[in-house]
């Protein structure tokens, strides 16, 4: 081997057709693009969930750093930042993450 070149760490030979589907084609129509919703359906969706949502608190994914037995939540009130205790009884809002 020359000089500086560098070997890789798997054997080429051997690993070709070990995993024959690892980065082949995909089926049409597994991935769709998003589409955004017209304004009338938006406005409606948006309208439901409001009309779903209490003016309360909801719990957020996030321990408190200070006391790892306290997470963050919302007040959908007035929009305060709150944490406490994990073991009160705030709300749970269901997100959908990005696409």
């Amino acid at each position: 081997m020359p000089s500086g070149e560098r070997q890789s760490p798997v054997a080429e030979p051997r690993h070709k057709g070990l995993f024959p589907r690892c980065g082949g084609a995909r089926r049409p129509g597994l991935l769709r693009k998003a589409v955004a919703p017209k304004p009338a359906q938006a406005r409606a969706q948006r309208e439901q969930a409001e009309r779903a949502t209490q003016a309360s608190n909801y719990w957020s994914s996030t321990t408190n750093a200070g006391n790892p037995n306290n997470a963050w939540n919302v007040n959908f009130n007035d929009g305060s930042p709150n944490n406490n205790n994990k073991n009160n009884n705030n709300h749970v809002r269901g997100v959908r993450g990005g696409l």
